[in-house]
């Protein structure tokens, strides 16, 4: 079991198993907060890979656990019909059901624990290139062409998962192999998604439980964008160049780079909100990484 207690491990692991004999392995990853709780065990376990900054020195050490996790699904599962259905009846048989939310149908699937708990589970997938006439690319979702007719799973549209196929973080809690997406692409995905919450924090029309909800989410991703740097491997770090030279100029890189230069600069909002999360040395580091990506990308 993994070192912090995780309610949501005994749920999940069969399933990527699983997952694992179709070959998902070299299509899956598990992105958003569980991505990062898995990544931050190993750690835990492996004291001596070198990171930007050392677990030691972390002021809040503590794994952040989640109820839901995300997976980013290789396009080729949505594409090809065999693979798709067999991915729907795995969450089915491990008892999670297409939820009846109307934009969540077969890309979030819930898994009732209680009446108090349950858990999420939610199928990503990035922008298809135009030439994948197999795919259909809507706002909301991508799904196949010809029509399932109310089979299989769909991928909750995340244009943000740009460069998520490149040098995917591989590694091992209890011998099952998992894997996460790399740093670069994950800041993408974690600044975007805490612009928006952002927004909606500061969206007079909404109600003000609403709104400081939408709050306690801005932090927490801007919490994980330090995380996701603080974690980041030696070879890692040496891999962002290429990554970066194939992403920079996409339309999701740019706009992270805009958020970044508004919320991190030196009174920025998202660094008032994670500026006691980190020693003063160490949030230089994270913002230091940061700017080398972004900076003068806007």
């Amino acid at each position: 079991m993994p070192f912090t207690e995780d309610d949501l491990w005994p749920h999940f692991v069969p399933i990527w198993k699983k997952l694992l004999e179709l070959g998902a392995g070299e299509m899956f990853q598990i992105a958003g907060g569980y991505g990062l709780f898995l990544k931050q065990q190993w750690l835990l376990a492996n004291r001596d890979e070198a990171i930007v900054i050392p677990l030691e020195q972390w002021i809040d050490p503590a794994p952040r656990a989640t109820s839901d996790f995300d997976l980013l699904l290789g396009l080729e599962f949505i594409a090809d019909r065999s693979t798709n259905l067999k991915v729907e009846s795995i969450l089915q048989e491990n008892g999670f059901e297409m939820t009846e939310k109307p934009l969540g149908q077969r890309w979030q699937f819930v898994k009732t624990i209680s009446d108090e708990k349950t858990i999420l589970a939610e199928l990503h997938a990035p922008t298809p290139a135009p030439t994948h006439d197999d795919l259909r690319t809507e706002k909301v979702r991508i799904k196949p062409r010809p029509s399932q007719k109310g089979e299989g799973v769909h991928g909750r549209h995340n244009r943000e998962a740009v460069g998520a196929e490149m040098f995917p973080f591989r590694f091992s809690l209890e011998a099952v192999p998992l894997a996460v997406p790399n740093p670069v692409t994950w800041t993408v995905m974690k600044l975007t998604a805490m612009a928006d919450f952002w927004r909606r924090a500061n969206d007079s029309e909404l109600s003000p439980e609403r709104r400081s909800r939408a709050r306690d989410q801005a932090e927490k991703h801007a919490q994980d964008v330090g995380r996701i740097v603080a974690m980041m491997t030696i070879e890692e770090r040496d891999q962002a160049a290429e990554i970066l030279e194939t992403i920079r100029k996409t339309e999701p890189f740019q706009k992270a780079a805009t958020i970044f230069e508004v919320a991190f600069r030196s009174e920025g909002w998202a660094m008032l909100l994670v500026h006691e999360k980190w020693a003063s040395e160490d949030l230089e580091t994270i913002i230091d990484v940061l700017r080398t990506w972004f900076a003068g990308n806007s």
